[in-house]
């Protein structure tokens, strides 16, 4: 895997943590477990207690400053009020600046995506990719699985 790429988009198990693999949350009221599919392949069930926020999963990368890169993924199973999804975020990892950020779309168990494109600026050169849960009202929390995530460089028009 390239730096500027994200490591297990799918969310397979793997045997050995490594520095730019995902940290995922483990709290009672915050967490995120990955899910064991066919072919290798996963997916990362997340959920947040009531009234509850903070980081699901994280990824550090290093994405080339100066390049556009988009983030996609698809996630299922999430029925709650659009100002009460998760949503991702891209910051450079020593600023905390945001570059980027999308919301989770309502899902039911068929898989729906969401992308975004980003510009990492040039004073930018390490950043984390962050799932993030908000605060909910709901007295069952958040719930939501998450079906892969991806961040791909755009080609410039030069290229």
């Amino acid at each position: 895997t390239r730096p500027d790429q994200l490591r297990n988009t799918r969310f397979a198990s793997e045997q050995a943590p490594v520095p730019f693999d995902w940290w995922l949350a483990s709290e009672s009221d915050l967490s995120a477990d990955r899910i064991d599919g066919a072919g290798g392949n996963g997916a990362l069930a997340f959920q947040a207690a009531n009234a509850v926020q903070g980081p699901l999963a994280r990824q550090l990368l290093m994405m080339q400053p100066g390049s556009r890169y988009r983030l996609r993924g698809s996630v299922a199973e999430l029925d709650q009020p659009a100002r009460t999804r998760p949503f991702w975020r891209v910051t450079c990892a020593g600023s905390k600046q945001q570059i980027a950020s999308v919301d989770l779309p309502a899902a039911d168990t068929a898989p729906v995506g969401f992308a975004t494109d980003f510009l990492v600026p040039a004073d930018c050169p390490v950043q984390s990719v962050e799932l993030v849960a908000r605060a909910s009202d709901e007295v069952e929390g958040v719930r939501g699985s998450l079906q892969g995530v991806s961040i791909d460089k755009l080609a410039s028009a030069g290229e």
